[in-house]
């Protein structure tokens, strides 16, 4: 199991990395007029979104039986908290 959630970690990281390198190549210039294009900004809410979709959990809009709302695909902040928890519990 620990091996797996390693790979996932790794998986998610070294995409999030990708997608944080095509966020910090885009230049604002607030003075410069040609620099308005709203599809540059579209591209850049697009990639920030994508950032924040690999941190956190995916849920569905259904609810379980207990009233939950359904994971779709696990964020890297719970794959992290999880690793951190067996990591803990190795320690003890």
């Amino acid at each position: 199991m620990t091996k797996k959630l390693q790979k996932q970690i790794e998986k998610k990281l070294t995409t999030l990395d990708q997608v944080i390198e095509q966020i910090r190549n885009k230049v604002i210039e607030p003075d410069n007029s040609e620099m308005w294009d709203s599809g540059y900004y579209y591209d850049l809410a697009s990639k920030l979104k994508e950032a924040l979709t690999l941190l956190e959990d995916q849920k569905d809009q259904k609810l379980d039986d207990w009233g939950q709302p359904i994971i779709l695909e696990v964020g890297l902040l719970s794959l992290l908290d999880d690793w951190e928890t067996k990591q803990e519990a190795k320690n003890d």
